[in-house]
């Protein structure tokens, strides 16, 4: 073996100023009691927005996608007023897609009327316990 074929790693130390930063990934098993973070990546927008809906629904609130095309997702609350808004985009060269920037703070009221519960969505949820259980009656 030659000094050429040995990988050598470069130093880290805390004197250079250098630091590696480890950003919270999502996992598929999180989905039913999300926690979400500045940083957090996700595999797909798809994922990502799933997240969201689920956050908010377990908590009672309304949430619109203000922005959502393919390379950025803005969420902002269906009440006026509120400060709530999380704000993701792709990483520049990476199939990863990350939170930016967010506001976790609800200011209105919980929301009894929610159009983020759409019939897909219902689908979702039920689709398992019918495989589960073939008998239930609908």
């Amino acid at each position: 073996m030659t000094p050429s074929d040995v990988l050598q790693s470069p130093v880290h130390s805390g004197d250079e100023g250098h630091h590696d930063f480890k950003f919270p990934e999502f996992q598929a098993v999180d989905l039913e009691k999300p926690k979400i973070s500045v940083g957090m990546k996700f595999g797909s927008t798809v994922q990502f927005r799933k997240t969201i809906r689920r956050l908010n629904l377990n908590i009672g609130k309304s949430i619109k996608f203000a922005k959502n095309d393919g390379d950025r997702v803005t969420v902002v609350c269906n009440t006026p007023k509120c400060p709530y808004r999380v704000y993701g985009s792709w990483i520049r060269g990476q199939q990863t897609f990350q939170i930016k920037s967010m506001n976790p703070r609800h200011d209105c009221s919980r929301s009894y009327k929610n159009p983020i519960v759409t019939s897909s969505w219902i689908a979702d949820k039920m689709i398992p316990l019918f495989i589960s259980q073939p008998n239930v009656p609908i």
